[in-house]
């Protein structure tokens, strides 16, 4: 038998359907939402041929006063995992002593567009380590810290309809606040969908030290470089972004960084062949044509990009496989297929129009997006964000009966922008873009009657910002837009 390997005694949690263009929740009800959403197991003696799996109860964890909840005394050194309950679940507050509104806010919207339950499992892996010969027993997996072994967190999907599947987690690998936070962000988006390692979320990179292209940089005038890496799963390119998106409206600092990375620095491509991905009971859960090499390699991109021999960050001896490209001079197809890019893009529309709004848009039509094909997703994902905004209203009846504003222009205006306006733009590069098609008609109505003026509001406000040019030029796009 294999321990926490089946979703059980998920029959009573309840699911509410998103209604259309809805009011955002209340602080109470987006509470509410995932005391009856989520539950939360713990697994505090791996080492065991018997194991006691326990239930935690989310509402005891809103009414805890002692800040005690992996044991009757202490948290038994799962005091990060403790701080993730009491984040998801406790009152937000202004003190920063209570729940994470930010955080409570993001979880409730990725329940709400995919309509599902999930369940956490907290595994103790600081007490004693994980011995080995346990393992075999046990879904989880596990990786090497301090030599020791420890849980690595991952998602597991299930084959129930109405569930996301168990996001499995320990404290041994947890550094700071924001980690398993965004850990837990990237996880949900992506469960339902496959089996997906949150473990590289984190491939936005700023780094001291030598420039890594000496052809685009100036070594003299520069002491600093940002760069991202990659080597993901592009099935998972559309979700990654909205999960990107969501770490953005939470934390600044790495919204920043985006904004320092794009679109002048650099993208480094892992190059060597992946060895197909399999896991059991799943088959191949990342085969090597559903990299990124694979993909550029095909589009005889590998041969324009720069070798780069020794990368500024550790890399296992022989493994030093990486091709550099300067973002801007990426076609548009690898600019907008960016989890970074896209993340950059879902957060500015967060900003404008609002996280339900945005939840509203991803969820819009029986929920596609997240049933779709992945080589379909991501034009569904620019379409739902103009669909999602007509309250019902089709394309054919824009013209008839125009709404009071042109909002639901703004994802593909936002397209458009971090696209860097191309000049030849038309309907076709879209669709080549997002490897799809976005609605001819309204595609028709942005280029015939609205892309000149976006494009010029947009790059006038950018040359003339002071602060964010970005945020200068999405400010000067939705201000067209609204009147």
């Amino acid at each position: 038998m294999r321990w926490i390997l089946k979703l059980t005694g998920l029959a009573g949690l309840s699911l509410s359907a998103i209604s259309a263009q809805a009011q955002s929740p209340t602080a109470t009800e987006v509470l509410n939402y995932l005391k009856q959403n989520i539950k939360i197991l713990y697994l505090a003696k791996p080492n065991a041929d018997t194991p006691r799996i326990v239930s935690i109860n989310p509402e005891g964890i809103f009414l805890d006063t002692d800040g005690i909840i992996f044991g009757q005394k202490s948290n038994n050194g799962m005091d990060k995992c403790a701080q993730i309950l009491f984040s998801l679940f406790k009152t937000r507050n202004s003190s920063g002593k209570g729940g994470d509104g930010k955080l409570q806010d993001a979880v409730y919207q990725v329940l709400k567009m995919t309509g599902k339950t999930v369940t956490i499992t907290f595994v103790n892996d600081v007490v004693e380590p994980i011995q080995s010969k346990y393992v075999p027993q046990y879904m989880f997996d596990t990786t090497t810290s301090q030599d020791k072994l420890v849980i690595s967190s991952r998602g597991f999907s299930p084959d129930e309809p109405t569930s996301l599947g168990m996001y499995i987690t320990g404290e041994a690998t947890k550094t700071d606040a924001l980690l398993p936070q965004a850990f837990l962000l990237y996880t949900l988006m992506n469960m339902g969908f496959k089996d997906f390692d949150t473990g590289s979320y984190y491939d936005l990179i700023y780094s001291t030290g030598d420039p890594i292209n000496p052809l685009s940089l100036d070594p003299g005038a520069r002491k600093k470089i940002i760069y991202s890496i990659t080597n993901i799963d592009i099935r998972e390119i559309v979700n990654r972004g909205i999960a990107t998106g969501l770490v953005y409206t939470m934390n600044k600092d790495l919204r920043n960084l985006a904004y320092s990375w794009y679109p002048d620095h650099d993208f480094l491509v892992w190059t060597a062949p992946i060895v197909d991905e399999t896991r059991a009971g799943k088959g191949t859960v990342f085969p090597e044509k559903m990299s990124l090499r694979y993909i550029m390699n095909q589009d005889n991109l590998m041969r324009v990009g720069y070798d780069l021999n020794s990368p500024p960050f550790p890399v296992t001896p022989g493994t030093k496989n990486w091709k550099g490209f300067v973002m801007k001079d990426l076609p548009p197809k690898y600019i907008i297929n960016n989890d970074i890019v896209l993340g950059m893009l879902c957060e500015q529309f967060i900003r404008k129009l609002g996280l339900q709004k945005f939840s509203e848009c991803m969820a819009f039509s029986d929920r596609r997006l997240f049933t779709a094909s992945f080589e379909k997703r991501l034009s569904i994902f620019f379409e739902n964000l103009c669909l999602g905004l007509l309250n019902g209203q089709s394309i054919e009846n824009v013209r008839l009966n125009p709404p009071k504003d042109r909002l639901f222009f703004m994802g593909l205006s936002l397209l458009d922008l971090f696209l860097n306006f191309p000049a030849n733009a038309n309907a076709d590069l879209f669709n080549q873009a997002t490897g799809g098609t976005i609605s001819p008609a309204l595609q028709t109505i942005y280029f015939n009657e609205f892309r000149d003026k976006i494009k010029t509001a947009a790059q006038t406000a950018f040359s003339n910002a002071t602060g964010n040019k970005w945020d200068a030029a999405v400010d000067a796009i939705y201000t067209l837009l609204s009147k």
